[in-house]
């Protein structure tokens, strides 16, 4: 039976970090890689209704947190 089946043999590699480098910038990590997040989102809103709601929405969840399942 086992002329039947090659032998497998066992693949492996190592993964290198490969982090693409460009001159001047920098990785951005933490509260300042969410505040420009925050801030992307906000801005890329299309009308200024849907600015304020979203802006709304990040200050309540900053208040009260994501969880509303202890209101009820």
């Amino acid at each position: 039976m086992s002329d039947v089946f090659p032998k497998v043999h066992e693949l492996s590699f190592e993964v290198s970090e490969c982090k693409p480098r460009i001159p001047g910038f920098t990785i951005v990590k933490g509260v300042a890689a969410g505040l420009i997040w925050k801030s992307f989102e906000t801005i890329s809103q299309v009308s200024v209704r849907n600015v304020l709601m979203v802006a709304a929405d990040m200050v309540r969840t900053k208040l009260f947190g994501r969880d509303i399942s202890r209101f009820s």
